[in-house]
């Protein structure tokens, strides 16, 4: 059963990007059942060239303004037995085709499937208000379609229908142009079949007219509209405000800068988290600086991330890669990521508060979660990161002469790092998080935050060992903070043919040595301390 989407597209540039990455991720596997077709309906901006990034999309142009025209537009090119008519803004939750499959295969009768939209970009406060009106939508769902039985409820950009069925009752009223659209369709296609409204087919959708025009008024417009449509057969208002080509909201918030070497195994996981918690906002973009791979990391972008800029550096080195992406990148706030992290939920709102409520705040950082390695060396690790938050606060607060970051988990304030010069590139790999953190510090505040943890692959500790980094990053912490340079100027490779680790260090001889080393000093520090305590009790 193939699916054809149809979006409706007027000055989306801002927001198509993601609406079409969504659908992309969702319809993997099953690339050959799904078609997607973006009309573009007499966009001023750059919403064409968005679509036209994507080799998978099929562009319509419907000069005739109006979202039925470019609905109508839509379908008649489009293939599929099923339409799915989904916004610009929207963005697909996870399973809504297979859902959206089953339901059809399950009921011959459905005709026409729609569900609820999850506003992404309102308050926690105006997200409850919407669930209520929801919840009086459903009952007035119940009522019309088995009480009453004059009609259905659809939310427009969130709907399916079926093509046969569409085509019986004489495709889209294009006498319509905004509101009652939907009711229409539910209407009309009540008369053909089922029209199904299910809380199990929600998708993602900003709330910006719901912004711009008020919780309440369209509440009451919607409402209004709905019941004209069913006992009139036509919508009460026939205005409305266009949203497209809002300049503001494609201004740059956050860039992702993400240098990767050889990371086919890492990337996708890196790039979903990413765009998962971006959930289609404006203003943020997604930047991954190619350093020189081999493998099937830029195929991997190419084909499946098409909103993802790539660039190629071809000389080695995490900085010089950092630093590519940060010249070509556009945001006040820059994020550089390594390929193998994976955001947490809420990581993007949790920064932009930070640095919104302190201006003088430059850089913030936090600690790995390294998810796939052993308990007792994650424990370890945990150890070693309180040790490093003591030396960031008597850095940061009482010698006053630098901080600490954790390389592949920082986000700066861009002028920030334009005033002291950008990344030292040349320095290729040990040292670099520690020379940024001693040279933001002059400009500005360099935050460590375990509220800021990010999660990671081991990768690198299970091969050489977690004793061994231990030191040598200390090691070149130290030598940049008072020499600035690092101790040690060359690094190993860390790579594996999947996202499978094994904790198993090259030099195991080495790894025990330090570690028994490492133990022996601690305790003899500790031993130290009590005799000191005992003494100055005496």
């Amino acid at each position: 059963m193939k699916i054809s989407f149809v979006i409706p597209a007027y000055n989306e540039e801002a927001y198509l990007g993601k609406c079409l990455d969504s659908i992309t991720k969702e319809s993997r596997g099953k690339e050959q059942d799904v078609e997607i077709i973006v009309v573009n309906n007499a966009s001023t901006d750059g919403t064409r060239a968005v679509a036209k990034r994507y080799p998978n999309v099929t562009i319509v142009d419907e000069k005739k303004k109006g979202i039925v025209f470019a609905r109508r537009a839509g379908f008649a090119v489009s293939h599929g037995e099923l339409i799915a008519n989904v916004d610009a803004d929207t963005m697909l939750t996870p399973g809504w085709i297979d859902t959206a499959l089953a339901e059809f295969k399950k009921n011959p009768r459905l005709v026409t499937l729609s569900g609820p939209f999850l506003y992404y970009d309102l308050s926690q406060k105006e997200q409850r208000l919407v669930k209520i009106f929801y919840k009086i939508t459903y009952l007035i769902y119940l009522m019309n379609r088995f009480v009453f039985r004059v009609g259905s409820v659809v939310q427009g950009g969130n709907f399916i229908v079926r093509r046969s069925a569409l085509q019986e009752i004489g495709g889209y009223d294009t006498s319509i142009v905004f509101y009652g659209e939907d009711t229409d369709i539910a209407r009309r296609m009540s008369k053909a079949g089922d029209v199904k409204f299910t809380f199990a087919l929600p998708i993602y959708s900003s709330g910006r007219r719901l912004a711009k025009e008020g919780m309440f008024t369209m509440g009451r417009r919607y409402a209004l509209n709905y019941f004209w449509m069913i006992f009139r057969g036509k919508p009460l208002d026939n205005t409305y405000a266009e949203l497209g080509g809002n300049k503001k909201a494609v201004d740059r918030a956050i860039s992702f800068v993400i240098p990767a070497y050889n990371e086919e195994s890492y990337i996708r996981h890196c790039l979903d988290a990413i765009l998962r918690e971006i959930g289609g906002r404006p203003g943020y973009e997604v930047i991954v600086a190619d350093n020189n791979s081999n493998d099937k990391t830029c195929e991997i972008i190419t084909k499946e991330y098409p909103s993802v800029a790539l660039i190629r550096v071809p000389q080695r080195g995490a900085n010089r890669a950092r630093e590519a992406g940060f010249t070509i990148s556009k945001g006040d706030l820059v994020a550089f990521l390594d390929a193998d992290t994976e955001l947490s939920q809420g990581w993007i709102d949790r920064a932009e508060r930070a640095f919104a409520k302190d201006p003088n705040l430059v850089c913030l950082s936090g600690p790995f979660i390294y998810y796939d390695l052993p308990f007792w060396t994650r424990a370890l690790v945990q150890f070693f990161y309180g040790m490093s938050y003591v030396v960031y606060i008597v850095n940061n607060f009482i010698l006053r002469k630098t901080s600490v970051i954790q390389g592949g988990t920082e986000i700066v304030r861009r002028e920030a790092l334009e005033k002291i010069g950008g990344h030292d590139v040349n320095l290729t790999f040990y040292g670099d998080d520690a020379d940024l953190a001693r040279r933001l510090s002059k400009v500005g505040e360099v935050r460590f935050s375990f509220k800021f943890a990010m999660r990671s692959s081991g990768r690198r500790l299970a091969k050489e060992g977690t004793f061994t980094m231990g030191w040598r990053y200390a090691l070149n912490y130290f030598w940049i903070t008072f020499f600035n340079k690092p101790f040690t100027m060359t690094s190993t490779e860390a790579r594996f043919t999947d996202k499978k680790t094994m904790y198993k260090p090259e030099n195991r001889k080495k790894e025990w040595l330090i570690a028994i080393s490492t133990i022996l000093i601690v305790f003899a520090i500790i031993e130290a301390l009590i005799y000191a305590f005992s003494r100055f009790r005496l």
